[in-house]
């Protein structure tokens, strides 16, 4: 009996079509301006677009579903215009089943409302297009991804070692999975099954061209006009002239069922090539596979099989069967849709069950898989059948679980060698994944509640580091799984659901998507305050907290971990870690906003207890003294704070650490006015996080911005000019233009351009990026706040007085709301503005001013503070 390996492609039934276009760009009207940028931008790098431009009068919905079906790549732009349009959703809905998922690529155009995405969007990263002059930046972005995804990433010429007449090469779509199964064996016998016009041949020739590089040699048939004996002749030349010199190759044969004369014997010369050659034979009878006898071979079936093709392809899978139920099963098969997946799953069910009535109770493809999984699952055991119900909800991690042993089961191989015989799964070379929806969709029906549950308690313990890249590829399964759960849970499924969801969000806070961490944080709120367990509460607030410290909510993220610390001390001791981390929290957006003594202060009871408590060397106790440290710089304890850090770097325990902690010592030295030690420490940074490898690429660009700044003190200006602008230029290489690190970049480039007296280039720069940090990072963000405190400033230097008069009108509510009416930076802004007046001739309201300043830092800070004795003299005077 042959042994047949047989892969249906997950877009089950469909067939190969050409590719007329390689990118369709879907778009609200409002839209094309950026839409038609970003296809020229494409057109000029030598890929055809499809655009609604190319629509003529009278042309209806089914060129646009036309030129979707053949097109390779789908970008879709999202914007508000979009989401509201119901044609645009007819577009994406269309795109979502007419191509592959993969092939489908989102773009936000400007700020884009989380809650209004689509469901189909949650997996995804999105990248983000704020308006046309960015399209460059991004296209050089998306050509690596759009060129692997049409299968052209690599562009060498065609092989030189070509015999025969091949076909031209007819750029495909919807084909990948196909390549993939193909491409997943390098010698063997490949059967390609279709009807006439399913696209056989293309699906060969796109396969020659994409592995010819692997490749000694390709040796091409074509079947059709040509005698049997004629073909026999060619493949007895190719074995004497060029097998035993060239190794492995491949060999095409193409339309067999179309030579004249009797097929058996050229199969048989091809099943003498399969041990070391690779072989495809392209044909319209599945019957032909049963000629080459007993030999292993592949089926791969394009489309729905014709009712002939059905009885065909059934004598081939049940070739050894007795003829009373090899004709029983063909009886009924006539009465389910030609499905290869549907026939495998009914002639393995048939094994044990006759399904008499499934011709009359199940015509449909959903019913008879139905009714077919029933008889197969009623053959595993009990344990068995509940470990495939939780691999049901599971069904996007089987990649994992088959590859990596934190994620199998003993139980596992068995299993799985049953559902591989079975046909309920498929294994791709290295991948293993359910062969459709319909099965995942039945198998959870009919699993008990318990199942989910314990699959969300499976995933969570086995979820990688948010920071980690394998993160991001499961990002879209776990989102998947746990939107499964709409349904009160048990507590400790509750508690599993609840670290899914603290996961997504901090996941999706790495990867820089606050809008969609703050979507899963709410769910995480919401859930932990439904179970009530305090170290939950207590997680889900420490999330809350950092988001809103990421987003610049500086008051907001105080008063939560204020919360969270209190609860924590309450619930857990004090002494708890949870405690002392609760603390540290707490002390670091203390800081950020300005609060430095009771920062201090509480970062001093932190590190007490962490070395009270910890290690030496632990992580947390480090950071403890790193923070330390840093407020104490702030404040302008200097040699403490050196101190400290001397502490911290000996118990360092990696190079991310220590490179961190070079770029504090820097700082401080800077301080310090030991401007060339700072220097000598940055080169030594940049230069060790080189080596590091990619992870140290972000440590090496900060320390090289931080050099330029130090160069800048130290005189040598067009050093620090020329050293920033490097560092801006590769910002905006990895990031974009709008990114927060490249507005960075940009805004201490503004900043060593006033340094050289450049104010007018200076002003221009900094004006732009205070615009863009606001539309970004929204008007009260602390950064977008900063930039425009550098350029109210540079304007009062500039001796633009009216315009800064403005600036600083504008600005000191702004300042006052987000860091606190008593705040070092806004007590500073408000002595800016009484300087503004004072400068301005509007002696009256500044002398007003300068009062109730001083009252106000008499209140907030210690009598010998600078600002307070600042104040103090104006006011005398």
């Amino acid at each position: 009996m042959s042994s047949y390996g047989y892969f249906p492609p997950s877009e089950h039934g469909s067939e190969v079509r050409q590719r007329q276009w390689d990118v369709f760009i879907s778009h609200a009207r409002k839209d094309a301006i950026i839409a038609k940028s970003l296809a020229d931008a494409l057109m000029e790098r030598g890929r055809s677009v499809w655009m609604d431009t190319e629509l003529r009068p009278g042309d209806s919905l089914q060129a646009i579903d036309q030129a979707l079906r053949s097109s390779g790549v789908v970008i879709i732009l999202l914007s508000p215009s979009s989401l509201s349009s119901s044609f645009h959703r007819y577009e994406v809905e269309n795109a979502l089943q007419s191509v592959p998922k993969g092939n489908v690529i989102p773009i936000a155009v400007g700020d884009v409302d989380l809650q209004a995405l689509p469901l189909w969007l949650l997996d995804r990263q999105l990248i983000h297009l704020r308006d046309y002059r960015q399209v460059e930046s991004l296209v050089r972005r998306l050509l690596p991804r759009i060129d692997a995804t049409l299968g052209e990433s690599n562009q060498s010429p065609e092989h030189e070692l070509v015999m025969g007449e091949m076909p031209n090469r007819v750029p495909l779509v919807g084909v990948r999975e196909y390549l993939q199964q193909l491409r997943s064996r390098t010698v063997g016998i490949t059967w390609i099954i279709g009807e006439p016009g399913a696209g056989k041949t293309s699906l060969a020739r796109e396969y020659a061209y994409q592995a010819r590089n692997d490749l000694q040699f390709i040796f091409w048939l074509s079947a059709r006009g040509s005698e049997a004996g004629e073909i026999c002749g060619e493949l007895q030349e190719l074995d004497r002239t060029v097998f035993d010199a060239a190794g492995h190759g491949l060999v095409v044969v193409d339309e067999l069922d179309a030579v004249q004369g009797d097929r058996r014997q050229i199969v048989e010369l091809l099943g003498n090539f399969t041990q070391s050659q690779r072989v495809l034979i392209t044909t319209r009878h599945a019957a032909d596979a049963r000629l080459l006898g007993s030999q292993e071979q592949e089926i791969l079936t394009i489309g729905l099989l014709s009712r002939a093709a059905v009885s065909e392809y059934l004598d081939v899978l049940t070739e050894g069967w007795q003829q009373n139920d090899r004709q029983k099963l063909k009886e009924l098969a006539q009465h389910l849709p030609g499905s290869p997946v549907m026939l495998r799953l009914v002639m393995n069910a048939f094994k044990f069950s006759p399904l008499h009535h499934l011709s009359e109770i199940s015509p449909t493809l959903e019913g008879a898989i139905g009714e077919t999984l029933q008889v197969l699952t009623g053959r595993l055991s009990d344990r068995a059948r509940r470990r495939l119900f939780i691999l049901s909800f599971c069904s996007d991690f089987l990649t994992l679980i088959r590859s990596q042993e934190n994620w199998e089961n003993p139980e596992d191989g068995e299993l799985f060698s049953a559902l591989l015989e079975w046909g309920i799964c498929i294994q791709r070379g290295d991948n293993t994944f359910f062969t459709h929806e319909l099965v995942v969709d039945f198998l959870r029906r009919m699993a008990p509640r318990e199942a989910l549950e314990d699959a969300i308690s499976y995933v969570a313990m086995q979820l990688p580091d948010p920071e980690e890249v394998e993160a991001q590829e499961v990002m879209g399964s776990v989102i998947t799984l746990s939107d499964l759960t709409d349904l009160p849970l048990r507590h400790g499924s509750a508690i599993a659901l609840l670290d899914l969801l603290i996961w997504q969000a901090s996941v999706w806070r790495a990867v820089g998507e606050p809008r969609r961490a703050e979507h899963a944080s709410r769910r995480a709120s919401s859930l932990a305050a439904e179970v009530g367990d305090p170290a939950l509460q207590i997680r889900a607030l420490n999330l809350k907290s950092a988001l809103a410290f990421d987003q610049g909510r500086l008051v907001e993220a105080c008063a939560i971990e204020r919360r969270t610390a209190a609860l924590a001390s309450r619930e857990l001791g004090p002494d708890h870690p949870i405690s002392v981390a609760s603390e540290a929290n707490l002390a670091i957006s203390l800081r950020a906003l300005g609060e430095l003594t009771e920062a201090t202060s509480l970062m001093r009871r932190v590190v007490k207890k962490s070395r009270s408590l910890l290690p030496i060397g632990h992580p947390d106790r480090v950071a403890a003294l790193t923070n330390l440290a840093i407020c104490l710089r702030e404040a302008g304890s200097l040699e403490e704070a050196m101190t400290l850090l001397d502490e911290a770097y000996s118990q360092a325990a990696n190079d991310s650490a220590r490179l961190n902690l070079n770029q504090v010592r820097a700082a401080l030295l800077t301080n310090m006015g030991r401007l060339e030690e700072a220097a000598e420490i940055l080169r030594g940074t940049v230069i060790r996080a080189a080596k590091v490898g990619p992870s140290g690429r972000s440590e090496s660009l900060t320390a090289q911005a931080n050099l330029a700044m130090v160069y800048a003190r130290l005189g040598r200006v067009d050093e620090a000019l020329s050293l920033q602008a490097e560092v801006l230029e590769r910002f905006e290489f990895l990031h974009g233009p709008a990114h927060p690190a490249t507005l960075n970049a940009r805004n201490n480039f503004g900043v060593l351009l006033i340094g050289s007296g450049d104010h007018e280039r200076a002003l221009q720069l900094l004006t732009q990026v205070a615009s863009e940090r606001e539309q970004l990072l929204g008007r009260n963000h602390p950064d977008t706040l900063r930039s425009r405190i550098i350029l109210a400033r540079e304007m009062t230097d500039a001796g633009d007085r009216e315009e800064a008069l403005r600036a600083y009108r504008s600005l000191l509510p702004d300042v006052i709301r987000v860091f606190g009416p008593d705040s070092v930076l806004s007590l500073s802004i408000r002595e800016e503005w009484a300087d503004q007046l004072n400068e301005s001739g509007d002696l009256r309201a500044a002398r007003l001013a300068y009062k109730e300043l001083l009252a106000d830092v008499v209140a907030a800070l210690p009598t010998d503070h600078p600002l307070v004795q600042r104040v103090q003299s104006r006011v005398t005077s």
